[in-house]
């Protein structure tokens, strides 16, 4: 059995490692096989090898762990397939034919050109873009594992979901555009582009939001409305700090109950106004714990009661879904949503691995 270990975004620059009976030393060591020069990587992260034609990896004690699709392992078998998460990297497990065929072929393959209406080819490009800008994907930063899920409606616009490296902490940002078409879509690419600036400055979400609702607002159009919610990941504490603009905060699970977090913590969509203030929370978690960040496509999903309110209802039912694997519950979740909304759906879980 002939396997190579390479990274999942597949490109003519991508890297093919075999995989022999030779073990591999993934890590951020300098003497590492594959070295990966990041921080959320160990300096003996883990190795791969084959054995009796069989394929495995085995942690090394890292501090941020190892995963095989989703699951946290300390000795695993792999087959061609397999994703492989180590520290802030995706690799992917394939036999020696498939991926050198992939890669040799990138520039070869001739790209097919599909004669649509004008309202298909926007509804085709919305979607192409967003998924590119927001890719369904997994995040291995140091202490905690997210699951991103986006299910685009297709209209320009949208949602969208950045994770951005500011020193010591992490920041997350979910932004949901309250309006289509053409302005909102432009909107949002100021906001990452401005998120990623800002963030230089500051990680203080609050201060984040002020940033963007002053620049979005300075655009001078109207109709640009875009809710967001910002979190900061303190790795050292585990400490969430989160500031919300229009959108529910984060929701929070601790061994199969919900903690309650404020109603709200910050205030009206960013656009809306130049004096709105925008408040903040903070709150230690702890090994286990699961938060979750989403747009409002997410609580459209959920049936109107007068009872009790869209967000708390998906808060609801994503602790009923509490004991599966952090993987199985972000996609099963959303699949569900999907099935009952027309908006865009995203869908951010973050799971605690541990201190550093």
């Amino acid at each position: 059995m002939a396997l190579v270990l390479t990274l999942t975004d597949v490109s003519p620059e991508t890297w093919c490692q075999d995989i022999s009976s030779k073990p591999v030393m993934l890590g951020r060591d300098e003497a590492a096989d594959i070295r990966f020069d990041h921080r959320s990587v160990s300096r003996q992260h883990c190795r791969i090898w084959i054995e009796n034609d069989e394929c495995f990896v085995e942690d090394c004690g890292s501090m941020n762990g190892t995963y095989v699709n989703a699951n946290r392992v300390q000795k695993s078998p792999l087959s061609s397939g397999d994703r492989l998460l180590v520290g802030k990297f995706d690799l992917v497990v394939a036999r020696d034919t498939e991926i050198r065929d992939t890669v040799d072929g990138v520039i070869n393959d001739t790209v097919e050109i599909v004669d649509r209406n004008p309202e298909e080819e926007i509804r085709h490009l919305a979607a192409v873009v967003h998924d590119r800008l927001t890719p369904s994907r997994r995040i291995g930063i140091p202490g905690v594992f997210l699951e991103v899920v986006y299910a685009p409606s297709g209209l320009l616009g949208g949602d969208c979901f950045l994770c951005v490296e500011a020193g010591e902490q992490w920041v997350f940002c979910v932004f949901d555009a309250m309006y289509h078409g053409t302005k909102s879509a432009l909107a949002l690419s100021l906001l990452r582009t401005e998120l990623e600036r800002c963030v230089n400055l500051t990680s203080q979400p609050a201060r984040c939001l002020d940033w963007l609702n002053t620049e979005l607002l300075a655009l001078g159009a109207n109709d640009l409305y875009t809710s967001a919610c910002i979190a900061t990941w303190f790795p050292q504490t585990q400490l969430l700090y989160y500031s919300t603009a229009g959108l529910h905060p984060p929701v929070l699970l601790r061994k199969g109950e919900e903690i309650e977090l404020a109603a709200s913590a910050g205030g009206m969509p960013l656009g809306v106004s130049p004096t709105e203030e925008f408040e903040e929370r903070l709150v230690q978690l702890k090994q286990h714990d699961r938060f979750f960040l989403f747009s409002d496509g997410v609580s459209e999903s959920c049936h109107p009661s007068p009872e009790l309110p869209l967000a708390r209802q998906a808060a609801r039912r994503l602790l009923a879904g509490h004991a599966l694997p952090l993987n199985d519950h972000v996609h099963g979740f959303v699949e569900d949503a999907r099935q009952r909304s027309r908006d865009d759906i995203l869908l951010v879980g973050g799971e605690v691995t541990g201190s550093m």
